[in-house]
């Protein structure tokens, strides 16, 4: 196979641009050319990547996968969990250590039980995907995320720190129940001989969703806190970080919504013959 040299730089400027564009808002605010202007580089070079992968007779990135509906939805819902998971595990310390004035070992035992709730859940989501379904997991998933992060909404500066964690708990619990999942359901919809596409571009756009995540909600509660005409200190970043998990449970509410009216459920089990286009029922 000969490596497409051009498609690999833009694929660089592209996700490099686009997830450089979102951490810069926390530094420079969104109207901005470090943002704006990273951003649009980040674009440019995405679409013409589009159309290199779709005009090529062995593309870099096969997109074609997209043409497969779970597959575009397992990719959605990928996106959609990195993106809040990323951005809550960097607003759980920065509440605890720069709002609630704990230390950093208190920030990390705070943390500490939802991690192990995800640790103890994945190995046995695919057991529980195999018995449920993907569906009746979206729902749980999806509507677990928007419990966790509209609770964090409401938190107010003299609300326990216990609150915290169990809301963390639940929201690794649906995580932890979603990711592997996605990627199982995603892929066995689609041709073997384009499995290798479509786990990379899944990976690929899960991970700069997390990077994305991870900057931008950030950034939302120190523009939040900075711009606040009535809060100060502590107070305003407080209010920062209520709004961002409210964005979070926008996009959780996203997850839940696939999951109510896209996702089926399973049809007798599909097979899929080297070279058919079409699975075999």
């Amino acid at each position: 196979s000969k490596f497409d040299q051009t498609s690999f730089v833009l694929s660089a400027f592209a996700f490099g641009g686009i997830t450089l564009g979102f951490g810069n808002i926390g530094s420079y605010g969104f109207f901005s050319l470090p943002v704006l202007g990273t951003l649009a580089i980040g674009l440019i070079a995405g679409i013409f990547f589009v159309f290199r992968q779709l005009r090529a007779e062995t593309p870099f990135l096969d997109l074609r996968v997209l043409k497969t509906k779970e597959y575009a939805i397992s990719v959605f819902g990928s996106i959609m969990l990195y993106l809040v998971l990323m951005g809550s595990a960097m607003l759980m310390p920065l509440y605890v250590q720069s709002i609630l004035g704990k230390s950093a070992t208190i920030s990390g035992l705070v943390v500490l039980p939802g991690s192990l709730v995800s640790a103890f859940l994945s190995p046995v989501a695919g057991r529980i995907y195999d018995k449920v379904g993907i569906r009746l997991l979206t729902i749980f998933g999806g509507g677990s995320l928007v419990l966790s992060n509209i609770g964090m909404y409401f938190i107010h500066i003299h609300t326990g720190i216990w609150v915290a964690v169990v809301l963390n708990m639940l929201r690794c619990a649906a995580t932890g129940c979603l990711l592997m999942p996605f990627v199982t359901w995603g892929n066995k919809n689609i041709p073997p001989q384009l499995t290798a596409h479509g786990t990379a571009l899944l990976t690929s756009l899960r991970t700069v969703s997390g990077a994305i995540g991870t900057a931008l909600f950030v950034g939302i509660m120190n523009s939040v806190a900075q711009n606040s005409t009535t809060l100060t200190g502590t107070s305003a970043l407080l209010h920062g970080m209520n709004v961002s998990f409210l964005l979070m449970t926008i996009a959780s509410g996203l997850l839940f919504a696939t999951g109510l009216f896209l996702i089926r459920d399973q049809k007798p089990e599909a097979v899929w013959l080297e070279g058919a286009e079409e699975p075999l029922e």
